[in-house]
């Protein structure tokens, strides 16, 4: 299983994590060996860290092929399921703290657009067309609730029509975009508050201030070797390519 999933990886990672070649590695294996055979040897001594990283970039690529069989297998694992969460500013934090899978709603790629235009104008931006497209096909009527964030118009109007077996779960947050001002933080303390509460009514949980601080130490320590990992794709743009680097993130 471990050999059909990393055929994108160079062999050399393959092999050091199976113990043995793998059976048939694909063309951008064989690339990606030749290409990291040529850096020097004193780069990928000990920790072997560009092998390693390039093995788990390909499985993080399997991973975001299927969303749906990531959210199934969490389920299953966990007995929880997922929440959605529409960019850019929703808190994920606090979804994580109920134990639940915070999903990303990014839309697809190459999505037909038909039935969006009965409720968005043709000039909304491509990823709410994609994402009013999937919700109108039910690929989203599994997740527990769906939280947006608001910073556009679009967004706005989405979370206003949003339909489906989630609709009466729809929470919707607003993220002051001046917080130089006393007034735009005591509103944003606010809307934590309101989403906690609606979180909480949804889902059936508690958010304890002990599992909200977890979740953000997470996430602060997540974001920090992101924040790495965009360096060092800057000092090896041979090894890791910019489609690797979207998939990452």
């Amino acid at each position: 299983k471990i050999t059909q999933i990393t055929t994108g990886a160079p062999i050399r990672a393959v092999t050091a994590l199976i113990g043995r070649l793998p059976s048939k590695p694909g063309i951008r294996a064989i690339k990606l060996h030749n290409i990291l055979t040529t850096i020097p040897i004193n780069i990928v001594d000990g920790s072997n860290i560009l092998w390693s990283l390039v093995l788990k970039i390909n499985l993080v690529r399997c991973g975001i092929a299927n969303p749906k069989k990531a959210m199934d297998d969490y389920k299953a694992e966990t007995g929880k399921g997922a929440v959605g969460i529409m960019p850019i500013y929703a808190p994920e934090e606090m979804v994580h703290a109920t134990g639940y899978l915070p999903m990303g709603i990014w839309g697809a790629q190459g999505k037909q657009i038909s039935k969006a235009r009965t409720y968005l104008p043709a000039f909304a931006c491509s990823i709410m067309q994609q994402v009013m497209e999937l919700q109108c096909e039910g690929a989203y009527d599994e997740l527990a609730a769906v939280l947006f964030s608001v910073p556009c118009d679009t967004l706005k109007c989405l979370s206003q029509k949003w339909k489906g077996a989630n609709a009466d779960k729809v929470i919707v947050f607003t993220h002051p975009q001046s917080r130089g001002l006393e007034a735009a933080n005591k509103f944003l303390v606010t809307e934590y508050e309101l989403v906690k509460k609606q979180l909480e009514a949804y889902l059936g949980v508690k958010i304890t201030n002990a599992a909200l601080e977890n979740s953000i130490a997470i996430y602060n320590e997540n974001r920090a070797v992101m924040r790495e990992f965009v360096k060092v794709a800057a000092d090896y743009p041979q090894v890791i390519s910019a489609v690797d680097r979207h998939a990452v993130f």
